[in-house]
C-alpha cells in the first residue's frame, strides 16, 4: 500500500527523451532514472512502483502518470520496457496485431506489471531537492490495474482521460475535495465501485466517465456541475436515482431521466427505468449521444416533431425494441442509432430522412423491410450490414450515388426495389449493383 510516509527514492531529470534508459525504482532506493522530465517513485505493493511527471507547463506541480510496463515479444521472447502510452500500442499492434484490444484480453500471465492493492497518492514528491505539488491524475495512469481502493489528497484538481478505467477490482475511493475536471472515460467499467461523492467544486464530468459502472446505485450532481458529457451515465446496471443539487443551474433529473435545466435536451434515460414504452415530451427537441443506449426494457419509443436529428448511438443495443415512430421531422439518423436492436422488424423511415450514418441499422438481426425514400443523399458504411433477416429494400432514389460495398453485408438475399427506368443505373452504380436482384417498382 502506498502510504505518505515513505521516502522517496533519488531522481534525476533531462529535457532529452532519453525514456529507455529509465531504471525501474523502488522507495528507499539509490537508483537514478533518467526521463523527459522529472519522476519519482513511491511503493505500492510487492516492491511495484507509481510514477509522477513533472508538469511543464506549471511550474512546482507535477501529476500521476502511467506506470512502466515491460512487452514481450511472443516470437523471440525478447522483452521491451516502454513509458510512453503511444509507443506501447504500436508495439502491441506489432506484436499481438490487438491494436484496437490494447491489453485487455490478456490472461494473468501477461508480461505487463500492473498497480494493486489500496493507493493513497501523495500531496507532495521531491525530485532532486525540489517539491512538487501532486495536482493531477493523468491519462490511463491507472488504467485496467488491480487497485481496489484509491484516496487522492485534496491537491488534486483534475482526473484524466481513461485515468481509472477498467479497473474490475476498484470498490472504494475517495476525491479530492478540490477536484474540478473527471475526464473522459476516467471511470469506465468500474464494475465494483458501488458508492462515489462528487465533491462541491467539480464543474465537469467527461464523455462515458461512469459508463458501465454497473455497482453504482446513486450519484450526486453538484451545484458546482456545467457540463456532463455524453454517455457519462449509461450502461450502469443499478444507477436508479442521480440526486441533482437544487442550485445546480444546467441540469435537472426527473422520472428516471436527466435533462438540462430548460428542459429542451434528453440527456440520459437510466436502464434501469422497467417502463416499456416511452414517449419523448413535446418540448424536447434535441437528444444526447447514447441518451437511450442498451436500454433493455424498452420495446417501444415514440419521437415528437420537434426532433430532427438522432445522434450518435442513441438507440443502440435497445435489443428488445420493437417498435420506433419517427416524426415526419427527422433529416439525420446517425452513427449506430439503432445498431443491435435485435427485436426491431420494422421501421418507417419519413420523407424527411437525408442522412442515414455507418452503422445506423448494423446487426438489426430482425429486420425484414426497409424503404430508403428519395431524399436521401448519403447512406454509410455497414449501414444495414448484418441485417440477418433482411429480405426486401425499396430503393425511391431516382438518381442513385455511390454506396460503400460493406453498407449491405448480404447482396444475393434481400431483393432491391428501384423507380421504373432505373434499374440500370442501378446496375451500374458502386454498392447497388452488388445485388442479384434488381427489380423495378410500376
Amino acid at each position: 500500500m502506498l502510504t505518505m510516509g515513505m521516502s522517496l527514492s533519488s531522481c534525476s531529470s533531462d529535457d532529452n527523451d532519453n525514456s529507455s534508459s529509465i531504471l525501474q525504482g523502488t522507495a528507499n532506493s539509490n537508483q537514478t532514472a533518467v526521463s523527459k522530465g522529472a519522476w519519482d517513485f513511491y511503493a505500492v505493493s510487492e516492491g511495484d512502483t507509481i510514477y509522477f511527471k513533472k508538469d511543464k507547463t506549471n511550474p512546482g506541480e507535477c501529476y500521476v502518470t502511467f506506470k512502466q510496463y515491460n512487452l514481450k515479444n511472443p516470437e523471440t521472447g525478447e522483452i521491451t520496457t516502454f513509458y510512453d502510452f503511444d509507443a506501447y500500442d504500436d508495439q502491441l499492434c506489432e506484436y499481438f496485431d490487438l491494436y484496437y484490444e490494447r491489453y485487455s484480453d490478456f490472461d494473468d500471465d501477461s508480461p505487463f506489471s500492473f498497480y494493486s492493492g489500496d493507493i493513497t497518492i501523495p500531496e507532495s514528491v521531491t525530485v532532486n531537492g525540489t517539491t512538487y505539488t501532486v495536482t493531477g491524475i493523468g491519462e490511463n495512469a491507472f488504467y485496467q490495474t488491480e487497485i481496489t481502493s484509491l484516496k487522492m489528497p485534496s491537491t488534486i484538481r483534475y482526473i484524466g482521460k481513461e485515468a481509472i478505467e477498467y479497473c474490475y477490482k476498484l470498490t472504494k475511493v475517495e476525491l479530492s475535495e478540490n477536484l474540478k475536471e473527471i475526464g473522459e472515460w476516467a471511470f469506465f467499467a468500474d464494475s465494483l465501485l458501488t458508492d462515489i461523492t462528487l465533491p462541491s467544486k467539480v464543474t465537469t464530468i467527461g464523455r462515458d466517465a461512469f459508463d458501465s459502472c454497473d455497482g453504482l446505485q446513486k450519484l450526486n450532481i453538484p451545484a458546482s456541475v456545467s457540463y456532463i458529457g455524453d454517455g457519462a451515465l449509461s450502461e450502469c446496471q443499478n444507477l436508479t436515482t442521480i440526486d441533482v443539487d437544487a442550485d445546480n443551474k444546467y441540469y435537472q433529473f426527473k422520472d428516471g431521466v436527466l435533462y438540462n435545466k430548460e428542459g429542451n435536451i434528453l440527456h440520459t434515460y437510466l436502464i434501469t427505468n422497467k417502463a416499456s414504452s416511452f414517449t419523448i415530451p413535446e418540448n424536447i427537441d434535441s437528444i444526447s449521444d447514447y441518451a437511450f443506449y442498451a436500454c433493455l426494457n424498452l420495446k417501444s419509443v415514440t419521437i415528437n416533431s420537434n426532433i430532427t436529428s438522432l445522434p450518435l448511438g442513441a438507440f443502440g443495443g435497445c435489443e428488445n425494441l420493437e417498435q420506433v415512430k419517427l416524426p415526419k421531422t427527422i433529416k439525420y439518423i446517425g452513427f449506430s442509432a439503432f445498431s443491435s436492436c435485435y427485436s426491431l422488424k420494422n421501421i418507417v423511415l419519413p420523407e424527411s430522412v437525408e442522412y442515414i450514418g455507418d452503422y445506423a441499422f448494423w446487426k438489426d438481426t430482425a429486420l425484414e423491410e426497409i424503404n430508403i425514400l428519395a431524399g436521401v443523399k448519403y447512406i454509410g458504411y455497414n449501414a444495414f450490414a448484418a441485417c440477418e433477416s433482411l429480405k426486401t429494400v425499396k430503393s425511391y432514389i431516382t438518381s442513385p450515388f455511390a454506396i460503400d460495398d460493406e453498407t449491405f453485408s448480404d447482396y444475393n438475399t434481400p431483393t432491391l426495389y428501384v423507380p421504373s427506368g432505373t434499374k440500370e443505373l442501378y446496375e451500374t452504380t458502386a454498392g447497388w449493383k452488388n445485388f442479384n436482384n434488381i427489380v423495378e417498382m410500376e
